[in-house]
């Protein structure tokens, strides 16, 4: 189980069709992690209405869905400016489908046919490093909008602080997830795509950190 940088249950909205399918994986999820608070809908109306009522830190949805597909759902969300993680679990296998979700910004895509513990494992585990991921990101997002650009002076030391740990964090998430989170892993194109841009966002991070460093350490602070 992935160290959560933020302790807090993590709420996750199941979408599929298939009733029988959501209770199943509800208390197989739960087994594997009893943080995972998993709520239910089985279409995209039921999904957008829980989503407006109440606060999920990940989606889990099917590809094929009664009147509208998990990608229109994706779609409608990004659209949106909505960033929650999105994990397309379905079993249409297929690679363009893969693609399409990668392409309109899914953070993950599973297949549910195989090995039943091995691929909820799969999906616990992405579910928490996604989640983590986002909430990291909110936090980063969080300071640039409240404080802007941080200078290097005393009076934003506690505040670089905060954010270099926040930023340390980040970079050894974007590792796992570039180890551990390949879209199809056997769409080669796919997974080079995915994992550079997990390392081109960790040399972001890194120039980051290595400039608040600098200052923490001429304060003798790290």
């Amino acid at each position: 189980m992935v160290e959560t940088y933020l302790t807090t249950p993590i709420r996750v909205l199941h979408v599929d069709d298939d009733v029988v399918f959501l209770n199943v994986s509800k208390e197989i999820l739960f087994g594997i992690d009893s943080a995972l608070k998993v709520e239910l809908a089985s279409n995209v109306e039921d999904a957008i209405d829980k989503l407006e009522a109440y606060h999920y830190d990940v989606i889990v949805s099917d590809y094929e869905l009664p009147e509208i597909s998990g990608l229109e759902f994706l779609k409608r969300l990004r659209a949106q400016g909505n960033r929650i993680p999105f994990i397309l679990f379905t079993g249409k296998g297929k690679e363009d489908i893969a693609k399409q979700a990668l392409n309109l910004g899914a953070d993950c895509y599973l297949n549910k046919p195989g090995n039943i513990e091995d691929t909820y494992l799969e999906l616990s585990h992405n579910i928490q490093i996604l989640t983590e991921k986002h909430k990291i990101q909110l936090c980063i997002d969080g300071y640039e909008k409240r404080y802007g650009t941080l200078t290097s002076n005393a009076n934003d030391t506690e505040r670089i602080k905060t954010l270099f740990e926040l930023l340390i964090r980040e970079i050894e998430v974007l590792k796992m997830m570039a180890n551990d989170l390949p879209f199809a892993r056997n769409d080669a194109e796919l997974v080079t795509g995915f994992i550079t841009d997990a390392i081109d966002r960790i040399h972001v991070v890194e120039r980051e950190v290595f400039r608040l460093k600098a200052f923490l350490t001429k304060e003798g602070i790290v």
